[in-house]
């Protein structure tokens, strides 16, 4: 295990299936693979997603309706202010050392509105990161958002049974044009092609 996992609070617990997702998703990461994680619902796919992404620090950040907007001077609009230099704002919060995104695809959703949905998210993850740095160091620059943002080493896909063919596409195309490692989560098999993929990189992770 990481040395960022180990020091994460919570009542989160590891376990042997956990440390394997934690193997797949490094390999993933630092590589640019692609993994698949599979098993029945309710054997902690998604919490283990979560924990690995130390999503808990990076989505009190977010705004309810990031979904809706996509691009830079739509995230500028809903960050009209520094996030951490509110009084609210968790000053030991580690999101600097954030590198992964976890999103989960709507119930239906065509494939336009799955990359506006990551893009906007990389986006905003861009930006709070890149503010928390600033924060962390007693900077005060401009922040930029970008769509493929250098800080971001892994996508994790949950629920991923809920894309078609073509969501399963743009998801890749998303993570082969940003260069980042891919980890999808799902109780069943999933598309074909994304699987074949995965298959010649790097074995399942089968939650038991």
């Amino acid at each position: 295990m990481s040395e960022q996992h180990e020091r994460k609070p919570g009542t989160f617990v590891v376990t042997k299936a956990y440390r394997r997702f934690t193997e797949m998703c490094d390999a993933c990461r630092y590589a640019r693979f692609v993994g698949l994680g599979y098993g029945p619902p309710g054997t902690g796919k998604t919490e283990s997603a979560k924990y690995y992404a130390q999503w808990n620090y990076i989505k009190p950040f977010l705004p309810d309706p990031l979904i809706t907007f996509t691009g830079r001077s739509a995230v500028d609009g809903l960050y009209p202010y520094k996030p951490f230099t509110f009084a609210s704002a968790s000053l030991d919060a580690p999101i600097q050392e954030c590198r992964t995104v976890f999103y989960t695809p709507p119930v239906t959703g065509a494939p336009g509105r799955i990359e506006k949905e990551v893009l906007t998210l990389f986006a905003a993850f861009s930006y709070l990161v890149e503010a928390a740095n600033q924060h962390h160091q007693g900077r005060e620059e401009f922040l930029v958002t970008r769509r493929y943002p250098p800080l971001i080493e892994l996508l994790i896909v949950d629920e991923a049974n809920r894309l078609r063919d073509a969501g399963l596409e743009q998801i890749r195309d998303i993570a082969d044009r940003g260069e980042v490692g891919l980890v999808s989560t799902s109780h069943a098999r999933i598309g074909q092609a994304i699987e074949t993929r995965a298959t010649t990189l790097l074995a399942h992770w089968i939650c038991a």
